[in-house]
């Protein structure tokens, strides 16, 4: 245990990863889009830019995301976006990714909101992460008509998720979405909304619940209130964490007191992510990434600045969160299996992952119960974290 004590960072690299909440404009990265190129600032000044942004409100907060939105207006620059965004991802050790966006801001010049999610859907696929799934959000702003056409493009373009995003402070989820994310959840979606994210907001985590959410957005206001806590657990839901956006946003002081390792040790699933490579975190933070993410989890509680520590949480706990974040994964039971095949071809090296690859290209695979749900996915991701541990703890670097 001590190698691990020294090495978060070593741990953190080798580690599986899962990403469930990523926003495709907020990702968007160098040669990829045209708001970026354009940009006389380099990609690394703009990124620092976007994450000076005006905090104040979530509505402010929200601004840059239309000189983002403003360069992905094609078929083609969506897929460039989407395979850029995903390759990024398989860089920093993603194993399975699930790609987000509201496809009604992307028909500025032609497109349909299933014509933009089929770009993205095919950029996925074109990517080193081809299994992943894609999710359409609908945004309170824009009303519960827009909701509904959202969850028609998603039906129309085979999309794996349907969320709700945007400004939860002046847009209550109820009457925004409560009805669409009904129709969602019942026509076979994967079904999951922001909510908690800002003051003030924890009805909306009680509304997603209600209205058939699997997962929640974010959910910083379930920390500290046992009745939310008490309702999450009940519904079995999962909370989609993303420490560096919360505490680069200042809805989380520091990492020391993020609410992710207090909700697991009350029972509660949480998943980590980054929810923006480009937009999310601060000049004191930095990006988030998928490895630094990890690292925040590992490291130990220490310093009250923003930019300080991280949440304490033991290997066996974060690889907890990790494999909850792969048992929660949206999509079809086979993409799951291919994407877990794929991890562990390309990244298996140790006994745990070789073992499982051989158990799950055996004939009595199925009877065993590999490739229902999410399980399969999950066996891979516990398989990679068991053996990048013991890796670490022999003193691999």
């Amino acid at each position: 245990m001590a190698a691990l004590a020294r090495a978060p960072l070593a741990l953190a690299r080798r580690l599986p990863k899962v990403e469930l909440h990523v926003h495709l404009d907020g990702s968007i990265q160098a040669g990829s889009a045209p708001a970026l190129d354009a940009s006389s600032l380099g990609p690394a000044a703009f990124g620092r830019q976007v994450r000076r942004r005006d905090r104040s409100s979530m509505s402010a907060s929200l601004k840059v995301f239309d000189r983002l939105v403003a360069g992905l207006q094609s078929a083609s620059s969506l897929r460039n976006a989407a395979s850029s965004v995903c390759d990024q991802l398989w860089r920093e050790g993603v194993v399975w990714a699930e790609i987000r966006f509201c496809p009604a801001l992307h028909t500025q010049r032609g497109l349909t909101p299933a014509d933009a999610l089929l770009a993205v859907k095919e950029g996925v696929a074109a990517s080193k992460l081809p299994h992943s799934a894609v999710i359409a959000c609908a945004l309170r702003s824009m009303g519960s008509g827009h909701a509904e056409r959202m969850v028609d493009a998603a039906l129309e373009a085979g999309a794996h998720g349907f969320d709700v995003a945007g400004n939860e402070q002046d847009f209550p989820l109820e009457a925004a979405a409560g009805a669409a994310m009904r129709r969602a959840a019942a026509a076979g979606l994967g079904v999951t909304a922001h909510a908690g994210e800002w003051p003030g907001t924890g009805s909306n985590v009680l509304a997603a619940l209600s209205a058939g959410a699997s997962r929640i957005g974010h959910g910083i206001a379930v920390g500290g209130d046992a009745a939310l806590v008490q309702a999450v657990i009940e519904a079995g839901a999962t909370v989609e964490c993303c420490p560096t956006a919360n505490v680069g946003s200042g809805r989380a002081p520091s990492f020391s007191v993020h609410p992710i390792a207090a909700l697991m040790r009350a029972g509660v699933k949480v998943s980590v992510s980054c929810d923006n490579l480009l937009a999310s975190g601060s000049a004191e933070t930095g990006p988030a990434t998928p490895t630094g993410e990890v690292c925040r989890l590992l490291l130990p509680r220490s310093g009250a600045g923003p930019g300080e520590g991280g949440m304490g949480m033991s290997p066996a706990e974060v690889g907890r969160a990790l494999s909850c974040g792969a048992a929660a994964a949206f999509g079809a039971p086979e993409q799951h299996r291919l994407a877990a095949v794929a991890a562990l071809e390309q990244r298996g090296q140790g006994p745990a992952a070789l073992a499982l690859l051989s158990r799950i290209r055996s004939p009595g695979a199925a009877r065993d119960g590999l490739g229902l749900g999410g399980s399969v996915l999950a066996l891979a991701v516990e398989a990679l974290t068991a053996d990048a541990v013991s890796e670490v703890e022999q003193g691999g670097r």
